[in-house]
């Protein structure tokens, strides 16, 4: 079975029908935007936003944060924009995936300053937390890294087109 089809089967079996829909959209949205990109495995690049989605399953996360976790890299890696993004998926979705294209750009000077920042948010109040949209970032981000053969892309083949919903 395809990893997308587990997804959509793992899905399946705590959102609602017409969450799993949109989920498939963006899938197809996402696959169009990578169209022609590949992980340094071969694979296509699309087997990477899959994997990190399917990392969230267990956790019954949300439909949007499961559509932030498959555009995660829309926005930075192609001509998609975070208005297109909104167009499609709605204003919460482009949020999310606008604030884990910022976490990449965010840097530190050393470890122990980017694990005071770490050890800084897990301190404040967690009813607070649950109840803001970057908490949905924060799970997406925490989660364990896909395999290997899934963190490293390579540019786009000649010609091919990296462009979705235009």
């Amino acid at each position: 079975m395809a990893d997308t089809d587990l997804l959509i089967e793992e899905l399946s079996t705590y959102l609602k029908p017409k969450d799993v829909e949109h989920v498939r959209v963006a899938i197809e949205f996402s696959r169009a935007a990578h169209q022609g990109q590949m992980r340094q495995s071969g694979d296509p690049y699309i087997s990477h936003p899959i994997a990190v989605a399917r990392i969230l399953t267990p956790l019954h996360i949300d439909a949007q944060a499961i559509i932030a976790a498959l555009l995660h890299d829309v926005v930075e890696d192609t001509d998609t924009t975070t208005e297109q993004v909104a167009e499609k998926f709605g204003k919460p979705v482009a949020e999310l995936v606008d604030g884990l294209s910022k976490l990449d750009k965010i840097q530190f000077e050393t470890r122990e300053d980017a694990q005071a920042e770490i050890d800084l948010i897990k301190s404040r109040d967690e009813f607070k937390l649950l109840t803001l949209t970057p908490v949905r970032v924060d799970i997406i981000v925490e989660q364990p890294a896909p395999p290997d053969k899934t963190t490293a892309k390579q540019p786009p083949q000649a010609g091919a087109a990296s462009q979705a919903g235009k």
